[in-house]
């Protein structure tokens, strides 16, 4: 029955294009950073993007999403996945904040800095034009989300 669960939670999770299906196990070791924010870059030649005012939220690769995390002061990381993906694995210091309970975006800061993603693209997309309309200004969609960091090796934790 488990197992049946677990296959069609992941399956629902495949087909709304919110789970890269080739991406590595959620469940693998956790590796977590000595201190969030003070961990440099791999590559200092990434530039970190702009916020662009015309849009609701300005999109980054994962390489540039490494250097908002190690450098933006105060940045808040959000995971828009549900709660089951979160606790298989996450990025350092994210809060989670599932897509289906955008409610609570209203207790956040919108003047502080946000990195937002989910396990590929679409979550944290609508995610990113829910915060727009609701005023937020320094938002950033980190492009393939969870996959594409864990692609690039960079530190995850399970809760």
């Amino acid at each position: 029955m488990g197992r049946l669960l677990a296959f069609l939670i992941l399956a629902s999770l495949i087909a709304s294009g919110c789970l890269d299906s080739t991406s590595e196990n959620r469940r693998d070791a956790v590796e977590t950073p000595a201190t969030h924010g003070k961990e440099p870059a791999t590559n200092t030649e990434v530039m970190i993007p702009e916020i662009d005012g015309s849009k609701h939220y300005t999109e980054v690769d994962a390489r540039q999403a490494k250097r908002i995390y190690d450098e933006v002061e105060g940045v808040v990381v959000v995971d828009v996945r549900g709660w089951p993906l979160y606790d298989a694995g996450h990025i350092p210091g994210a809060i989670n904040i599932p897509e289906k309970e955008v409610e609570g975006l209203g207790s956040l800061d919108k003047e502080a800095t946000y990195l937002i993603y989910c396990g590929g693209n679409g979550q944290s997309i609508r995610v990113g034009e829910e915060m727009g309309r609701r005023g937020f200004k320094n938002v950033y969609r980190l492009v393939d989300g969870y996959a594409a960091w864990r692609r690039e090796g960079y530190p995850k934790e399970k809760t």
